[in-house]
């Protein structure tokens, strides 16, 4: 697309108003014979306009030539047809050899459309001794005076990608391709809550020279990667495959914006691919982790974690932030031992099945998670283990972005370590949220059931688990109506018989049992 606009837009576009300009010195059949077509032509005194004109890719809806010195050309509803194949937009040899130089137009109403769809539309700009000048509504684009280089500030109307970036063109048996921006920023509501800047990018791509297939890399803040873009009609399907490298350079890039990363002692390799199909949109990817081990990551030091009082930010029954204060020595507190066994079960049965064997994250319910998303076009689901979603309450807010997850990876990791699993089972259900303002076993336990968290039966258990993924909403839905969703009891009891927590009989049994709710309090 690029190298079409380039050549067509620029050799073309400059050879067909200059051929207009010298058809005023030479016979206007000159015109036909170099291929370019007009409807009609109005002589004036000081101007000759030209309504009509066609020449391969390019139209132009009126061409007026004054015939003062110095020459100016006005070129109105232009339009340039990006064609994937080359041939056509480029003037033979019937063309001037030279433009003259007091030669400028001005343009517009310019509209490129590729292969018969409006790529962008509502340019205007000059074209002055070949150099092609477009802008618009957040786009500028500007072809180099030998037409072989351009500056591209690829700031386009909705797009998520910004930066002054420079490019160059290599046209002969094949195509190169070199796209540097010095300063790359991302702005994406899926990466993060704020635009991102990753330093330095840079893609070069070779190829046939109808770029149907491109090879080569992409560099992003010193981090790079294989990429390949093949062409199957007006599709582009781009391949991207990283690593593996050490997980500690991968996140250099999003270091502004991942504080743990540069005081963290990372440990660990990263790969990953992904596939983007354009312009349809759809992605897919999945990433692999090796040997990860985080050490330094938390903002404060966790040995404050494992026994004793300490705060974490909440929101309260009417959504507003406030610190609460939990621990050994609070009333909110209990021991892990005076939990139920089926409430821990239960949660571990809904949350992360596998939390006893992996290191703070699982990459079986990340990589799921992903294939939900990418169906839905947006972050649905986290994979977030246990560990994770600990990590969130205790020191992150609830953004759904890529950063927040890859910020609660690496602290997970840490409290898996430094704390163990029993420790962050405590403390997760000593202070995750149950409802409106209900936060911890202890007090969810007595809101729902009028029990200590001690005497918790499974279906009970189960039903609280149930309500972890969105508390407040299922608090309204669910206990305020008194209507229990039981096809996620039933399914979180079976995954407890599955693990064998419950015998068949009993998954049988608590599954028929009734709920009984402690009625609301009164307004």
């Amino acid at each position: 697309m690029i190298k079409r606009l380039l050549w067509g837009g620029g050799i073309g576009l400059a050879g067909l108003i200059g051929a207009v300009v010298f058809a005023e010195h030479r016979a206007l059949n000159s015109l036909e014979e170099m291929g370019i077509r007009y409807e009609r032509l109005e002589r004036g005194l000081v101007a000759r306009t030209f309504y009509g004109v066609r020449y391969g890719s390019l139209s132009v809806g009126r061409v007026s030539a004054s015939l003062l010195t110095p020459r100016t050309v006005k070129a109105t509803d232009v339009h340039i047809r990006i064609q994937p194949e080359s041939g056509s937009g480029q003037l033979g040899s019937e063309a001037p050899s030279a433009l003259p130089k007091d030669l400028s137009a001005s343009l517009e109403s310019v509209s490129l459309s590729w292969d018969g769809e409006t790529v962008v539309s509502g340019l205007s700009g000059t074209l002055d001794n070949g150099r092609v000048i477009l802008d618009g509504d957040g786009i500028h684009l500007s072809s180099g005076a030998d037409l072989m280089q351009a500056d591209w500030d690829t700031t386009l109307p909705g797009t998520w990608a910004s930066g002054e970036a420079s490019l160059q063109l290599e046209r002969g048996g094949r195509l190169k391709l070199s796209v540097t921006v010095p300063e790359l920023t991302v702005d994406h509501a899926l990466l993060h809550g704020q635009p991102v800047s990753l330093g330095e990018a840079q893609v070069i791509l070779e190829g046939d020279r109808l770029a149907r297939t491109l090879r080569g890399t992409l560099s992003v803040g010193g981090v790079e990667s294989e990429l390949s873009v093949e062409r199957e009609g007006k599709t582009f399907v781009s391949d991207l495959v990283f690593g593996p490298m050490p997980l500690s350079e991968a996140l250099v890039p999003l270091h502004s914006v991942l504080p743990e990363a540069p005081r963290a002692q990372i440990d660990g390799s990263i790969s990953a691919e992904a596939r983007l199909s354009w312009p349809d949109k759809e992605w897919s990817g999945q990433f692999f982790l090796d040997s990860v081990d985080v050490d330094g990551a938390a903002p404060t030091n966790l040995q404050s974690l494992k026994r004793g009082l300490f705060q974490h930010r909440v929101l309260d029954a009417e959504g507003d932030p406030v610190l609460r204060t939990t621990g050994e020595g609070s009333r909110t507190w209990i021991p892990l031992r005076q939990i139920a066994p089926a409430m821990r079960h239960a949660v571990i049965a809904s949350e992360d099945i596998r939390f006893t064997q992996h290191e703070g994250f699982d990459l079986d319910a990340i990589h799921s998670a992903l294939e939900k998303n990418q169906l839905a076009g947006s972050i649905e689901r986290g994979g977030s283990t246990l560990s994770q979603q600990l990590a969130k309450n205790l020191f992150l807010d609830g953004q759904r972005t890529l950063v927040r997850k890859l910020r609660e990876l690496l602290l997970a990791v840490e409290l898996d370590r430094s704390l163990g699993k029993g420790r962050v089972l405590e403390l997760y259900l000593n202070m995750v949220e149950w409802g409106p303002g209900i936060y911890g076993v202890k007090e969810a336990s007595e809101r729902y059931f009028m029990r200590r968290a001690g005497q918790l039966r499974p279906h009970e258990a189960a039903f609280l688990a149930a309500i972890l993924p969105s508390p407040r909403r299922f608090y309204r839905q669910q206990y305020l109506t008194n209507r229990a969703r039981e096809t996620r009891i039933d399914w979180i009891l079976e995954n407890m018989g599955n693990a064998g927590h419950l015998t068949a009989s009993d998954v049988q049994r608590w599954s028929s049992a009734p709920l009984r709710f402690v009625p609301p309090p009164s307004p």
